[in-house]
């Protein structure tokens, strides 16, 4: 079912009925060579095409399959695939509670209404350029595939999607929260648009260290009013830390002191030359800052943050920013990365947290 908004807002759940129903006929034991044959079909829709598009073969039509096909028969433990892992608690969830997604169906059109479409996406945008055009946005709901809750995704012939995880959505979050997160994930259209006319390779590894931080960081910085050591909350009057995992926001604030040390150890590694391609770069973001486990965890384990340092800490650089100088600013250094450091320095100065300057 589609509703639009001056034809620049829709949203699409039509794979979801389907889903839940071949997924009730698995937790009741059916045949399961027909299961196969109608899930094949579906997860050949347009839906779940981008959403497989989006992971970019993180997850597989075929392993999401037999995943579902042969659930009740899994050792959580013994899940090679990170993404499906993680999901195991989700889908456990799930078919243990499948008569209240049922029930739940209809609600996303009461949820994302018109009115909240609109609502929040104004919201998005007051941590955007004011001249910036998002154009056409689709939001998309399915029983999905990946670890993530929410994401943004851009097709370069179909346009901007933004999905949700119907199992995640109806969960754990109260309404306040899941409209925090529709305009974090337009806030990630908007600032992807940005990243895209920045030509990566012409600028220092440095630089591009500091802005691997604006996507995440700016998000929740706006949209979900985070708060943390350096940064204040954007909006003093609402809640602080809408729709962020109390546990992982508490957790990571607490480590704030570690996250900084190891901040000043992989820019020292950078200017050294120790990580000298973005290839480097980017293994370190993947096992550091987008790592989502404790300290106390295992890797394998499944993780227990919901957010990432690569969020919080993102906050608190970008954030920073924002507190003391405002909007105009922080977009500006999108294209004067040179001047991040001496601008985020000044920042602390002003705000009286000169200990935390980046050495230049």
């Amino acid at each position: 079912m589609e509703k639009s908004i001056k034809e620049t807002i829709s949203y699409e759940s039509s794979t979801i009925e389907r889903m839940i129903s071949l997924c009730k006929q698995i937790k009741n034991g059916e045949n399961k060579i027909k299961i196969k044959e109608e899930l094949d079909a579906l997860l050949e829709s347009p839906d779940y095409k981008i959403e497989f598009a989006r992971y970019n073969g993180r997850v597989s039509k075929e392993d999401f399959r037999d995943y579902l096909l042969n659930f009740f028969s899994l050792n959580p433990e013994e899940i090679q695939n990170e993404d499906l892992k993680v999901r195991y608690e989700h889908f456990k969830y799930f078919f243990d509670n499948i008569e209240l997604y049922i029930s739940n169906i209809d609600k996303i059109h009461e949820i994302f209404s018109i009115t909240t479409l609109e609502e929040q996406k104004k919201i998005a945008q007051i941590g955007l350029p004011e001249d910036l055009e998002l154009g056409n946005i689709t939001f998309l709901f399915t029983i999905g595939v990946g670890m993530s809750f929410g994401w943004p995704y851009c097709d370069e012939k179909l346009g901007n999607f933004i999905h949700f995880d119907f199992i995640q959505l109806f969960k754990q979050f109260s309404i306040e929260e899941i409209h925090s997160f529709i305009a974090h994930e337009i806030h990630h259209i908007g600032v992807n648009q940005l990243h895209d006319k920045i030509d990566t390779a012409s600028i220092s590894l440095e630089q591009l260290f500091y802005l691997l931080f604006s996507g995440e960081g700016l998000a929740v910085k706006y949209c979900n009013n985070a708060e943390g050591i350096l940064s204040k909350r954007f909006n003093s009057d609402i809640t602080p830390n809408l729709g962020l995992d109390p546990f992982s926001w508490e957790y990571l604030n607490n480590d704030f002191q570690n996250t900084f040390k190891a901040f000043k150890e992989h820019l020292e590694q950078i200017r050294s030359g120790e990580i000298s391609n973005q290839e480097e770069l980017m293994g370190l973001f993947h096992k550091y800052w987008m790592n989502a486990h404790t300290d106390e965890q295992d890797r394998s384990d499944s993780p227990q943050l919901k957010q990432s340092r690569f969020y919080s800490f993102g906050n608190e650089l970008w954030g920073t920013i924002q507190d003391v100088f405002g909007k105009s600013k922080v977009y500006w250094l999108f294209d004067h990365l040179s001047d991040f450091a001496h601008t985020f320095n000044e920042a602390l100065e002003i705000s009286g947290k000169s200990e935390y300057k980046i050495p230049l």
